[in-house]
C-alpha cells in the first residue's frame, strides 16, 4: 500500500522551501478530525499540543506526566498517550505524549516506522508512506533478532 502527501511549501529568506506537512484524520470520542502533522524525523515520538486533548474530549492521566526537553532546551509537562489516525483505508494507533506547548503536531518514528516504509520523493514533490510486504517484515523482523543476539 502507497500513501502519498504533497508536499507543502513555506516562504523563507532563502526562497521557498518543502515543508514535511501531511493531513490526517485522527479519532477522538467526538468523531474523527482533521489535524496537520509536520513529518519529523528527528522525533522519537509523535507530539500532540494538550489543548487538542481538551478540546476533543480526550482524556489524560496527570499522574503520569514527564518532562520533555523543549524548544531551546526548556522543559515542558507531557502526558502519555495514545491516538488512532487513519492512514489510507487503515486505522493505526500511535504513541503519543500530549504536551503542554502550543506547538505544531509532530509525526514522529515511534509505531510508524516500524509499519512503514517513509520517502521524501523531491522529483514528485510528495511525503511517500510504503507499507513493505509481508516477507519483507517477516525478514526484517529476523534480521533484527539475529543482530540483536550478536551484539
Amino acid at each position: 500500500m502507497l500513501i502519498k502527501f504533497p508536499y507543502h511549501y513555506k516562504k523563507t529568506v532563502f526562497g521557498n522551501l518543502p515543508d514535511p506537512l501531511v493531513d490526517l484524520e485522527v479519532k477522538t470520542p467526538r468523531g474523527w478530525q482533521k489535524l496537520r502533522f509536520l513529518v519529523d524525523s528527528g522525533a522519537d515520538v509523535t507530539t500532540l499540543p494538550l489543548f487538542l486533548a481538551q478540546m476533543w474530549g480526550i482524556r489524560i492521566d496527570r499522574s503520569q506526566e514527564v518532562a520533555m526537553d523543549g524548544v531551546g532546551g526548556k522543559a515542558i509537562a507531557a502526558y502519555p498517550g495514545q491516538l488512532t489516525v487513519r492512514l489510507g483505508n487503515q486505522e493505526l494507533t500511535l504513541r503519543c505524549y500530549f504536551v503542554a506547548s502550543e506547538t505544531i503536531p509532530l509525526l514522529g518514528r515511534l509505531d510508524l516506522w516500524s509499519r512503514f516504509d517513509l520517502v521524501f520523493d523531491n522529483r514528485q514533490q510528495m511525503i511517500v508512506l510504503r507499507q513493505p510486504a509481508r516477507w519483507r517484515q517477516w525478514l526484517a523482523k529476523i534480521w533484527r533478532a539475529i543482530i540483536g543476539s550478536n551484539g
